[in-house]
């Protein structure tokens, strides 16, 4: 266990404290043996993100310089150029100290968090990946609920997809079905270790 002193590196992320987010982060963290890092939660959404960043500068880490490195990992939901571009204005004002950006789901693509775990699911998960994908082309081919953004049915197709069998430990759930070794984590884990 890495005490608080060792600590020099801190993940902000849109998650709640037991959300997938940094439940997935803290796995990805554990798994690679990375130990300097803490995660920093906001209350879930982008904007709390954002408000998060514009405190920054007020915050004990940041004026007593204990933190070098802050590392922005989220959604980039639609646009991956405009939500680097919002993340980036804010945190251009911040000095001595790095800041790098990681938008989920591979840091290039839009998508989400969702995105990168539905492509992390083992293959024995085919065949219920293709009920799934019937299920939303279904839902399209009726157009019901068709104005849904790619992102959004990225989200919903994950979440559909992890509701059963057990409903109640959904974001457990999920950790349990990702590949932590999968080759599609190597960028982002990566960018964690070069921080």
């Amino acid at each position: 266990m890495t005490s608080h002193q060792d600590i020099d590196t801190h993940i902000i992320t849109e998650s709640t404290f037991s959300g997938v987010d940094k439940k997935f982060l803290n796995k990805l963290l554990e798994t690679n043996n990375i130990n300097n890092i803490e995660i920093i939660t906001t209350n879930g959404s982008i904007h709390d993100v954002f408000k998060y960043l514009n405190s920054v500068p007020k915050l004990r880490w940041y004026t007593d310089q204990s933190i070098k490195n802050l590392l922005i990992i989220v959604d980039t939901d639609e646009n991956f150029k405009n939500r680097l571009q919002e993340i980036k204005k804010i945190t251009d004002r911040l000095e001595n100290i790095t800041v790098k950006i990681f938008l989920f789901p591979d840091n290039k693509n839009p998508g989400s968090l969702e995105t990168l775990l539905w492509d992390l699911l083992p293959e024995d998960s085919s065949l219920k990946k293709d009920c799934v994908n019937q299920y939303f082309q279904c839902l399209n081919d009726k157009s019901i609920d068709n104005t849904m953004t790619e992102n959004n049915k990225s989200k919903s197709k994950f979440r559909v997809f992890m509701a059963s069998p057990y409903p109640d430990r959904y974001v457990d759930s999920i950790l349990d079905k990702i590949d932590f070794t999968s080759d599609k984590l190597k960028s982002l884990i990566k960018f964690i270790k070069q921080s």
